[in-house]
């Protein structure tokens, strides 16, 4: 109700009634948005649980065909991809693999990539795209003999990074121990921002 102070101000003032009303409807007000953000949560984590488990079904997959070109190449090292097409500002993933042909167990290997910045990566066209793409990975891992081991490579490149190809020299070394078999591989990764 309003109502007009001496000084000829409004003022409101609420009965009780009307105030208990109004704590009844915040209540319930907030009980339905709690139940609508349960709600939306649950839907959330059933539709990107669905696309994690395809994921991992889409990795089985290629690690399934870097074992099979592995077996038929002869080679030690390869990866998923060797030629990659990326925008500005995005994020891709390909795969290492490393098989352990050494007749040994427990060998760790070793993986040498240019890092960001640190110039070991050569550019086709442009200077400067180097500090704006990076790859990253593990830098060891030890396969068992006879084994293969499937490694992630991140790839980033930020929004200044202009239209270029960038070749990444992947070297993978590792043996046996003193005086035994070794291994000392190299697979070129390139990267073109499209």
């Amino acid at each position: 109700m309003l109502r007009r102070t001496r000084r000829g101000n409004l003022r409101l003032e609420l009965n009780k009634k009307a105030s208990l009303t109004l704590s009844i409807n915040a209540i319930v007000v907030l009980i339905l948005a709690i139940t609508m953000l349960g709600l939306g949560l649950g839907f959330m984590k059933k539709t990107f649980g669905r696309a994690t488990e395809q994921f991992g079904e889409v990795s089985k997959e290629v690690e399934k065909q870097l074992i099979d070109r592995l077996k038929e190449s002869g080679d030690s090292v390869s990866l998923s991809q060797f030629a990659v097409d990326m925008e500005k500002s995005s994020r891709e993933t390909i795969y290492l693999a490393i098989r352990n042909s050494l007749g040994c167990d427990d060998v760790t290997y070793t993986i040498d990539y240019p890092k960001k910045g640190d110039g070991r990566c050569d550019q086709v066209t442009l200077a400067g795209n180097c500090e704006k793409v990076g790859i990253s990975t593990f830098t060891t891992v030890e396969v068992d003999n006879n084994q293969v081991k499937i490694l992630p490579i991140k790839i980033e490149s930020e929004s200044g990074v202009q239209q270029d190809t960038l070749r990444y020299p992947i070297h993978v070394s590792g043996g046996c121990g003193t005086g035994g078999l070794s291994m000392d591989e190299t697979v070129e990764l390139l990267v073109t921002i499209i």
